[in-house]
């Protein structure tokens, strides 16, 4: 009874997490339900909509045709549906019972199952089920059949339709920054280039065109083959200096000015960031943190951020960083009509000539070694700060 238990909840758990997209930990999760129940056709059906290869999904489907046909489940009939765990794939009626069997077909995309799938052998139906023939790439809202908007997000999922994204109004912002920061996870967790797509597509849609257009060079990095890549950035990178040139000032919140300025502080170390700020503060600079790349460019680019509208005195930029280093970061930042004049220091654990270059050439001011001694970086700060050089 205990391994039945185990492997009913390692298989509910690891459906749950296929329809969530998370395809990595449903796999971990519907593999351990087999370990407990080999005979159960529905843990190997799952298993091949989340196959990492045509071998393995082939694998998996023969593992479901050879396993036992699963139990009929019968259950009272109640307005004309099965109530079988929520899913039937097909119903007969028999003196006021309707018997359903379970199976993925009926939840799952066509597009994640091969066709192979519908060859394995089931039980006889009378009527085929309303498949699930399309899922949103951003909220993974299913659809009985392909859109051009996602009708739960309203997000537009083409990633090309660069004017309809722009244009489109009907976001449900919470929804795709809900996706994205499951995608980010995703994404520091395995590094799947389809993740950049995604995450590509949902900034977009949230009018985030910096952020979009890192993750389009991440992909173009890893897949350098794709000419198509290299056009939609050129082309958001074009809107980007439109939306600037056209972009509305907004009038910065009242606040204290500091003393000394203001400096952003990249690093994705929340100890190096503190003890950064802490330095600084006590020499009357104002501090602004970021994590990442991301958060960083993020920051220089809403008005609506600790800045608010405002650009920094100077920039503390680490180089070692998870999605992107503080190459790419600097030389997006100097691309850019509206940071270019921003002094950027930047962070490393190496003290190496070729990284020293490397930082030049993509527009750094100068090069610190960490752990750097206090007055170093006091030095450094006021030297280049741009309110110490006004």
């Amino acid at each position: 009874m205990m391994s039945e238990a185990k492997a009913f909840s390692a298989l509910q758990l690891g459906i749950a997490a296929a329809k969530e997209g998370n395809h990595d930990l449903a796999r971990r999760l519907l593999l351990e339900a087999t370990k407990f129940d080999e005979n159960n056709r529905e843990s190997w059906l799952w298993l091949a909509t989340v196959a990492r290869s045509e071998a393995e999904r082939e694998t998996f489907l023969k593992y479901a045709a050879n396993a036992q046909t699963r139990e009929v489940v019968k259950v009272p009939e109640k307005n004309g549906h099965a109530h079988a765990n929520g899913h039937a794939e097909g119903n007969v009626h028999q003196h006021g019972v309707m018997t359903a069997v379970v199976t993925p077909a009926a939840t799952e995309t066509k597009t994640a199952v091969s066709p192979a799938v519908e060859t394995v052998s089931a039980p006889a139906r009378t009527e085929a089920p309303a498949h699930v023939a399309w899922r949103c790439p951003i909220c993974a809202a299913p659809a009985g059949e392909p859109m051009q908007q996602c009708p739960s997000c309203h997000a537009i999922v083409t990633l090309t339709k660069v004017d309809d994204i722009l244009q489109n109004e009907e976001v449900d912002q919470a929804k795709i920054q809900a996706a994205i920061e499951r995608y980010r996870l995703e994404l520091s967790q395995s590094g799947d280039v389809r993740l950049h797509y995604k995450l590509a597509l949902a900034h977009l849609n949230l009018k985030e065109i910096v952020q979009s257009i890192i993750h389009l060079n991440e992909a173009i990095r890893l897949q350098p083959n794709k000419p198509v890549l290299r056009k939609l950035v050129d082309l958001l990178r074009q809107k980007q200096i439109s939306q600037n040139a056209n972009r509305v000032t907004v009038p910065p919140q009242p606040k204290v000015e500091s003393k000394q300025g203001i400096v952003l502080v990249v690093d994705d170390s929340p100890t190096i960031r503190k003890a950064v700020s802490i330095i600084l503060e006590k020499e009357g600079y104002e501090v602004v943190t970021a994590a990442d790349g991301v958060q960083a460019l993020s920051k220089l680019n809403s008005p609506t951020s600790e800045l608010v509208g405002q650009m920094p005195d100077l920039i503390l930029l680490d180089i070692t960083m998870p999605h992107m280093d503080g190459y790419q970061v600097c030389k997006i930042i100097k691309g850019n009509n509206e940071t270019k004049g921003v002094p950027v220091v930047m962070l490393s654990g190496k003290d190496g000539f070729f990284n020293k270059v490397r930082g030049r050439m993509v527009g750094s001011t100068e090069y610190i070694t960490k752990p750097c001694n206090p007055q170093t970086l006091i030095n450094a700060v006021k030297k280049h700060s741009k309110k110490q050089l006004a």
